[in-house]
């Protein structure tokens, strides 16, 4: 199943092509800016974060 980052909440394990898979931990912040906004998660992987606009997709496994 596929969800915006928007759509995203704590505890979502989630599959992206360029960094594999990865589990959501809490919203950092959101940015809102001339294109839309943006917002920045944090993950289970202390060296990734997932970042992106609001209409980006990611693929939820759990």
């Amino acid at each position: 199943m596929r969800k915006t980052l928007a759509e995203l909440k704590p505890g979502d394990t989630v599959r992206t092509p360029n960094q594999g898979v990865f589990k959501i931990v809490k919203l950092i912040r959101v940015f809102d800016t001339k294109r839309g906004q943006f917002f920045n998660y944090e993950t289970d992987s202390p060296s990734r974060r997932l970042a992106g606009r609001k209409g980006m997709k990611v693929e939820v496994i759990s």
